[in-house]
């Protein structure tokens, strides 16, 4: 599943930024809980939204909005503003599973630099045949790097927890409440390569257990 999103994101990022356009969406604002339907599309951690297609579009951040979801081709993709620590500025980032424990993704481009000047060295060989050498240098052009971060967090969590770094040491204290999915985490069932199962699991049969659990006490 992380692959595809990754997929997803290496295409986006190969089209040219003429070709963008906004996609239908709706708008969530946080004051009165109101939605909007219209066009939007996100741009470096902003939400950029219009009411009709042929409006100008206006710039929203994590001050006034919630989050924003698109619906086009038969399927949806909702995002919301999280802060992920203390003092971080709220970050846009794809709601994956919603329930007991929602997950995020963040799926962004890291170490994006120039890679080094390779130098080249060209033999030249004149009509009478002294040889002369040339040296040109070639910039072989941007190395980045897609990197994806899984967050999950409770409705009565501030911040969230991030599941990607120091999975084996989070995931069995986050998910300590139900005991049979901390057994499938510790003999490999689960880990960082199917994250967004485990926490679907977690969603749908943990309630049950804990429910069980509380009719035999």
């Amino acid at each position: 599943m992380v692959l595809r999103y990754l997929l997803l994101l290496t295409g986006l990022l190969s089209i040219p930024q003429s070709w963008s356009q906004m996609r239908p969406a709706i708008i969530f604002f946080k004051t009165d809980s109101t939605s909007v339907e219209g066009f939007g599309e996100i741009k470096k951690n902003k939400i950029l939204f219009k009411v009709e297609e042929k409006d100008q579009s206006s710039e929203w951040t994590h001050e006034v909005v919630k989050g924003i979801t698109f619906s086009s081709y038969g399927y949806s993709e909702k995002y919301e503003y999280l802060q992920v620590a203390p003092k971080k500025k709220p970050i846009l980032v794809q709601v994956v599973d919603e329930g007991t424990a929602t997950l995020y993704l963040d799926v962004f481009v890291e170490n994006n630099f120039f890679k080094p000047i390779i130098p080249v060295s060209t033999i030249h060989s004149t009509a009478n045949g002294i040889q002369t050498t040339s040296l040109t240098t070639y910039n072989t052009g941007y190395n980045s790097d897609l990197k994806a971060v899984f967050y999950v967090r409770r409705k009565n969590e501030l911040y969230p927890t991030n599941l990607s770094s120091s999975f084996a040491k989070k995931a069995p204290k986050y998910f300590a409440d139900c005991g049979i999915l901390v057994k499938k985490i510790k003999t490999g069932e689960f880990s960082t390569k199917n994250i967004e199962d485990l926490v679907n699991y977690y969603n749908n049969y943990c309630y049950d257990e804990a429910a069980d659990t509380l009719q035999e006490d």
